[in-house]
């Protein structure tokens, strides 16, 4: 990437590609060339309209992407991977349905403290634009999302739950706060805080392969805020046994028990899941977003408690050291295995 001279906005030398995503969308990739200065992402300030060339739909029949591009630098939006700058949240729209897809496959799109607040400005920005009329939220690859990143708190302090603690409290706000309508599409996995975000979006769609819970309790990490959130909807009797436990649920058992509402084969799940947002943004606006906001205001209370609650519980939590021996624990179990295979 060549940057300009005297402080000037970074300019890059591109070269764009189309390619198919895990959900057979059009996506383009901008690739730039790394320079010797601080490495940035180009500045896109235009839509970019991406189709099938030679075509107006792709293999689902569905109508040409409308991508919008980086809006800043890569500082906490991209990971460098070769010289290209790899979005760490994808954002389309699909006719009038935002798309937003974690975008960590390689780390079943566990996310770190600047990939949460990714998130949460991309929500924003969706509920403010007049050209989206709800939202969906899906994964790159195998997993929508695996939960905490472990990688950022193997080394945690205590002085550093806090902060930790605040991203998630606000970015579960911003989902129950968005007056559009918020529906996850589960194309694999749903772990921890992958778990609790997919249970406050308004409704859930997934394939019989998909697994949902919380496995916190076995990664030394008390469960608080996904307590709650699965009390919510399950009753004290079965959130007891899965919170202890921290086993995982499959499709079938969730269906069962009200947390996941639509099975379907995998390769539908997007586009189920479109279709759900697309159904639910034909009901009265109004009475729609008053509906949702009393939804927020019947929620957030308990919520907002279970994260003043989980401050002292993870300072004790931390304090022992056993997440961070877990986490440090797995990533060595997780070396040898790879060792091994290669031996």
């Amino acid at each position: 990437m060549d940057h300009g001279r005297g402080g000037g906005d970074a300019r890059c030398e591109e070269r764009a590609r189309l390619h198919v995503d895990v959900q057979l969308q059009p996506v383009q990739v901008r690739l730039c060339r790394r320079g010797d200065d601080q490495h940035r992402c180009c500045r896109v300030r235009h839509r970019q309209v991406v189709g099938i060339p030679g075509g107006a739909t792709n293999e689902l029949g569905r109508r040409p992407v409308v991508r919008r591009g980086l809006s800043a630098g890569c500082e906490s939006r991209c990971r460098s991977n070769g010289g290209r700058c790899v979005s760490q949240v994808l954002r389309e729209l699909t006719g009038r349905v935002g798309v937003l897809t974690l975008n960590r496959p390689k780390a079943l799109n566990a996310w770190d403290m600047s990939m949460q607040r990714e998130v949460r400005t991309q929500l924003t920005s969706l509920a403010e634009d007049a050209d989206v009329d709800a939202i969906v939220l899906t994964g790159a690859g195998d997993a929508f999302c695996a939960g905490q990143d472990l990688n950022e708190t193997a080394g945690f302090t205590t002085d550093q739950v806090d902060v930790w603690l605040d991203g998630f409290a606000e970015l579960y706000d911003a989902v129950l706060s968005t007056p559009k309508p918020v529906v996850a599409a589960l194309n694999g996995v749903a772990a921890g805080s992958g778990y609790q975000v997919a249970l406050i979006c308004d409704v859930r769609v997934a394939h019989p392969g998909v697994r949902i819970g919380q496995p916190e309790v076995s990664s030394g990490i008390p469960s608080i805020t996904g307590m709650y959130l699965t009390w919510q909807s399950v009753g004290h009797s079965r959130t007891t046994e899965l919170m202890l436990s921290g086993r995982m649920m499959d499709a079938d058992e969730a269906e069962r028990l009200g947390l996941i509402h639509h099975v379907v084969p995998a390769e539908d799940v997007l586009s189920k899941a479109i279709a759900v947002a697309e159904q639910l943004a034909a009901q009265p606006a109004t009475a729609l977003r008053l509906t949702k906001q009393r939804i927020r205001d019947v929620l957030w209370p308990g919520l907002a408690d279970g994260f003043e609650t989980a401050r002292e519980v993870d300072r004790v939590a931390w304090g022992t050291g056993e997440p961070q021996a877990t986490a440090r624990d797995f990533f060595a179990e997780r070396r040898d295995r790879r060792a091994a295979a290669q031996s």
